[in-house]
């Protein structure tokens, strides 16, 4: 999954090695929300990846763990970030993760 952070971003031609060396201390976030996503990046800067699992949260999982409650977005707005990814980032695969449930599954596929 994509590290998607106002951070900083990485450049295209890293190493993997190098890259994840550099991953903890270079964003705020490891698990992605789709919000931060599309804040994170402009036009277009996603469409290497292959597709995004992303968590039915807008929140980072860093404030969920140890959470008594899931707390997750509403299928509607959820699924409009979704297809934000989809077609101003052209990220052709869209999934879901944590916090995610049959009702925002059904409304991606939706979208196709």
């Amino acid at each position: 999954m994509a590290a998607c952070s106002t951070a900083r971003r990485f450049p295209t031609r890293w190493r993997l090695d190098a890259a994840l060396h550099t991953l903890p201390s270079a964003t705020s976030s490891i698990a992605p929300t789709p919000a931060s996503c599309l804040d994170a990046y402009r036009p277009g800067e996603l469409a290497r990846l292959i597709g995004i699992q992303a968590n039915g949260s807008s929140r980072d999982v860093t404030t969920l763990d140890g959470s008594a409650a899931t707390v997750t977005e509403p299928v509607e707005s959820w699924c409009a970030t979704m297809r934000a990814l989809h077609e101003i980032h052209a990220v052709p695969i869209l999934g879901g993760c944590c916090g995610t449930s049959l009702p925002h599954l059904e409304a991606l596929a939706g979208l196709a």
